[in-house]
Protein backbone atom coordinates (compact mmCIF):
# COMPACT_ATOMS: atom_id res chain seq x y z
CA UNK A 1 0.00 0.00 0.00
CA UNK A 2 1.20 3.43 -1.21
CA UNK A 3 2.34 5.85 1.59
CA UNK A 4 1.57 3.48 4.82
CA UNK A 5 5.50 4.11 5.65
CA UNK A 6 5.17 7.79 5.98
CA UNK A 7 1.37 7.22 7.82
CA UNK A 8 3.17 5.58 10.30
CA UNK A 9 5.98 7.84 10.94
CA UNK A 10 3.54 10.41 10.95
CA UNK A 11 1.57 9.54 13.44
CA UNK A 12 4.71 8.22 15.57
CA UNK A 13 5.80 11.23 15.22
CA UNK A 14 2.67 13.34 16.18
CA UNK A 15 2.16 15.32 19.29
CA UNK A 16 -1.94 16.32 20.21
CA UNK A 17 -0.66 19.48 22.29
CA UNK A 18 0.67 21.51 19.04
CA UNK A 19 -1.89 24.97 19.56
CA UNK A 20 -2.17 25.96 16.01
CA UNK A 21 -0.89 24.41 12.30
CA UNK A 22 2.26 26.79 12.26
CA UNK A 23 3.20 24.88 15.09
CA UNK A 24 2.53 21.44 13.87
CA UNK A 25 4.62 22.76 10.48
CA UNK A 26 7.29 24.14 12.54
CA UNK A 27 7.57 20.75 14.45
CA UNK A 28 7.47 18.79 10.92
CA UNK A 29 10.42 20.76 9.39
CA UNK A 30 12.12 20.11 13.03
CA UNK A 31 12.10 16.29 12.62
CA UNK A 32 12.18 15.77 8.73
CA UNK A 33 15.41 17.59 8.67
CA UNK A 34 16.56 15.38 11.74
CA UNK A 35 16.37 17.63 15.10
CA UNK A 36 15.33 15.32 18.14
CA UNK A 37 11.64 15.61 18.64
CA UNK A 38 10.90 18.55 20.58
CA UNK A 39 9.08 19.08 23.32
CA UNK A 40 5.68 20.40 23.00
CA UNK A 41 3.87 23.67 25.13
CA UNK A 42 6.61 22.97 27.95
CA UNK A 43 6.01 24.79 30.81
CA UNK A 44 8.33 27.61 31.78
CA UNK A 45 7.88 29.84 35.47
CA UNK A 46 9.89 33.17 35.54
CA UNK A 47 9.15 35.40 38.91
CA UNK A 48 5.86 33.35 39.26
CA UNK A 49 4.61 33.66 36.29
CA UNK A 50 3.86 30.75 34.28
CA UNK A 51 5.00 30.29 30.32
CA UNK A 52 4.26 27.61 27.63
CA UNK A 53 6.88 27.48 24.77
CA UNK A 54 5.73 26.01 21.17
CA UNK A 55 8.69 24.09 20.47
CA UNK A 56 11.49 23.03 23.30
CA UNK A 57 14.94 21.35 23.10
CA UNK A 58 16.74 20.94 26.25
CA UNK A 59 20.57 21.00 25.33
CA UNK A 60 23.72 20.15 27.83
CA UNK A 61 25.95 23.08 27.57
CA UNK A 62 29.88 23.56 29.12
CA UNK A 63 27.40 25.50 31.52
CA UNK A 64 24.65 22.89 32.29
CA UNK A 65 21.15 22.48 30.79
CA UNK A 66 19.42 25.12 28.72
CA UNK A 67 16.34 25.52 26.62
CA UNK A 68 16.33 26.78 22.81
CA UNK A 69 13.07 27.40 21.90
CA UNK A 70 11.05 27.70 18.63
CA UNK A 71 8.32 29.91 18.19
CA UNK A 72 5.93 30.45 15.47
CA UNK A 73 5.03 34.55 15.36
CA UNK A 74 1.72 34.46 13.57
CA UNK A 75 0.79 38.47 12.25
CA UNK A 76 -2.83 37.91 13.66
CA UNK A 77 -1.28 38.30 17.11
CA UNK A 78 -0.08 41.10 16.34
CA UNK A 79 -2.73 43.18 14.62
CA UNK A 80 -5.64 45.07 15.24
CA UNK A 81 -5.58 47.74 18.37
CA UNK A 82 -3.99 45.40 20.59
CA UNK A 83 -0.98 45.03 18.42
CA UNK A 84 1.33 46.91 20.02
CA UNK A 85 0.44 45.91 23.37
CA UNK A 86 0.72 41.87 22.38
CA UNK A 87 4.82 43.08 20.58
CA UNK A 88 5.36 44.41 23.99
CA UNK A 89 4.23 41.20 26.11
CA UNK A 90 5.67 39.05 23.72
CA UNK A 91 9.62 40.71 24.23
CA UNK A 92 8.61 40.89 28.05
CA UNK A 93 8.42 37.03 27.73
CA UNK A 94 11.14 36.05 25.95
CA UNK A 95 13.44 38.32 27.81
CA UNK A 96 12.16 36.99 31.09
CA UNK A 97 12.84 33.35 29.88
CA UNK A 98 16.79 34.37 28.36
CA UNK A 99 17.12 35.69 31.50
CA UNK A 100 15.63 32.97 33.62
CA UNK A 101 16.21 30.02 32.08
CA UNK A 102 19.41 31.34 29.68
CA UNK A 103 17.15 29.92 26.69
CA UNK A 104 17.90 30.36 22.71
CA UNK A 105 14.96 31.39 20.49
CA UNK A 106 14.01 30.95 16.89
CA UNK A 107 11.32 32.32 15.61
CA UNK A 108 9.24 32.08 12.58
CA UNK A 109 6.87 32.88 10.32
CA UNK A 110 4.35 31.57 7.85
CA UNK A 111 6.78 33.17 5.07
CA UNK A 112 9.59 31.28 6.24
CA UNK A 113 7.49 27.88 7.25
CA UNK A 114 6.58 28.14 3.67
CA UNK A 115 10.57 27.61 3.01
CA UNK A 116 11.55 24.20 4.77
CA UNK A 117 15.24 24.40 4.34
CA UNK A 118 14.99 28.48 5.52
CA UNK A 119 12.86 27.80 8.59
CA UNK A 120 15.34 24.91 9.53
CA UNK A 121 18.21 26.82 9.26
CA UNK A 122 16.62 29.34 11.19
CA UNK A 123 15.78 26.51 14.07
CA UNK A 124 19.58 25.28 13.91
CA UNK A 125 21.10 28.27 14.13
CA UNK A 126 19.24 29.08 17.49
CA UNK A 127 21.21 26.21 19.06
CA UNK A 128 24.37 27.62 20.58
CA UNK A 129 27.68 26.33 19.57
CA UNK A 130 28.76 22.98 20.76
CA UNK A 131 25.34 21.69 21.40
CA UNK A 132 23.93 21.18 18.14
CA UNK A 133 22.41 17.72 17.95
CA UNK A 134 23.66 15.28 15.83
CA UNK A 135 21.01 14.79 12.99
CA UNK A 136 19.34 12.42 12.11
CA UNK A 137 16.81 13.61 8.46
CA UNK A 138 13.59 11.61 8.59
CA UNK A 139 13.30 10.66 4.63
CA UNK A 140 10.36 9.14 5.13
CA UNK A 141 8.68 12.95 6.37
CA UNK A 142 9.45 14.05 2.78
CA UNK A 143 6.58 15.57 1.10
CA UNK A 144 5.38 12.68 -1.52
CA UNK A 145 5.86 13.51 -4.93
CA UNK A 146 2.70 12.77 -7.28
CA UNK A 147 3.93 9.48 -9.74
CA UNK A 148 5.13 10.13 -12.88
CA UNK A 149 1.59 10.41 -15.46
CA UNK A 150 -0.68 10.91 -12.31
CA UNK A 151 -3.57 13.09 -12.51
CA UNK A 152 -3.47 15.59 -10.32
CA UNK A 153 -6.77 17.19 -8.94
CA UNK A 154 -7.43 21.13 -10.17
Amino acid sequence: MRGVRQSRAILDLADGFAANPAESRMRWVALRYGLPVPLCQYELWVDGQQYFTDNLWIVDGPDGPRPVVAEFDGALKYCGAEGAAAVVREKKREDAIRRRHRAEFARLTWPTLQRPDAAFREMLEAFPPGTVPVLQPRPELEPRRPRRGARTRS
